[in-house]
């Protein structure tokens, strides 16, 4: 449950509610089965959902897959919906986020707290913030802007729409999904239980932006298992796994990857890899906007571990597709 009143609630604006978002920490994990897939999730779940209640909204609903459903009933016969994803990145430290609002960005190289540096050479979507407040974190962790920042504009917009009761409106749908960043949670939103005319993720990048089609999309995981060996006595015994993926992220096409990839090109992203000479575990993201094109690159890809196999006898691949949409 949230601690805040009602009153609290409706006139603390945007940014405040971002600000407490991102200080609740909700990474997703691949290594879960379950949805939600971190404990975690479930406190921000339960914030949600609390605060929907404390808003006053008729209906709303914490479900057993941690998806907080709330319903607005508005004056209009139509319905629209709005969703976000509240869990956050898990490759990156999400724990411990300590929000800095820098008012009014004069567009200089800003360095953060714990080192970094954010620099419009390097990041040129940064001069459009220029004269506007710009929100970080102290550069030791994630800010969770993603995609806490559409959680906290879905939250405003219903608080504005509350406190001003007369306007004609139709009536507002709301999801907030976990495991977004695994591609698993939205597969457990009941459509029926979530009817509306039309619905919105909020969930893009600049002002402005609407996205009306997307990737269809397989996040895998490939194993690839070496022998290790002394190396004072490895020949003809050590297969080294390091090098086999070494050797698999440079066979992926130069223009099959999303650096060299644009419109409805697809690719195949090497996201993630750790391991050792006996084994290395390989993240990819398979993207394409056909499912026939998404099943030629999974192709691919299981054609590119035979060839690996045949190069280094002894050693095993494995492929497990961990989520997608």
């Amino acid at each position: 449950m949230t601690g805040l009143s009602r009153e609290a609630l409706l006139h603390e604006g945007v940014l405040a509610k971002f600000l407490r978002y991102v200080q609740v920490d909700s990474p997703s994990s691949e290594s879960s089965p379950s949805v939600p897939s971190t404990p975690q999730q479930w406190e921000m779940a339960r914030l949600l959902a609390g605060e929907l209640a404390a808003l006053g909204l008729p209906e709303v609903e914490l479900t057993d897959h941690g998806i907080v459903l709330g319903l607005l009933p508005g004056d209009a016969p139509a319905t629209v919906g709005l969703l976000a994803h509240y869990d956050t990145f898990p490759g990156v430290p999400g724990v411990g986020v300590r929000p800095l609002v820098h008012r009014c960005y004069d567009g200089r190289p800003l360095p953060l707290p714990a080192g970094p540096v954010l620099d419009p050479a390097e990041q040129p979507a940064l001069r459009e913030a220029v004269g506007l407040d710009l929100v970080t974190s102290d550069g030791s962790t994630l800010l969770g802007a993603d995609d806490k920042a559409g959680v906290a504009e879905i939250m405003e917009a219903l608080c504005r729409l509350l406190r001003h009761p007369y306007r004609p409106r139709p009536s507002v749908r709301v999801a907030f999904t976990p495991d977004e960043e695994t591609g698993r949670g939205i597969a457990h939103l009941d459509l029926e239980r979530f009817r509306c005319d039309a619905a919105y993720t909020v969930d893009g990048s600049g002002p402005g932006e609407l996205s009306g089609e997307n990737f269809d999309a397989l996040n895998v995981v490939v194993t690839l298992q070496g022998r290790s060996a002394h190396t004072g006595s490895a020949r003809g015994r050590m297969v080294n796994a390091l090098h086999m993926a070494a050797e698999l992220l440079c066979s992926i096409p130069a223009t099959m990857r999303p650096e060299t990839t644009d419109g409805y090109e697809g690719f195949l992203h090497p996201d993630r890899l750790e391991g050792s000479v006996e084994s290395c575990r390989v993240r990819l993201l398979l993207r394409d906007f056909t499912p026939e094109g998404l099943q030629r690159r999974r192709a691919l890809l299981e054609q590119l571990l035979v060839s690996l196999r045949q190069r280094y006898p002894g050693s095993e691949t494995q492929l497990e597709v961990v989520g997608g949409y």
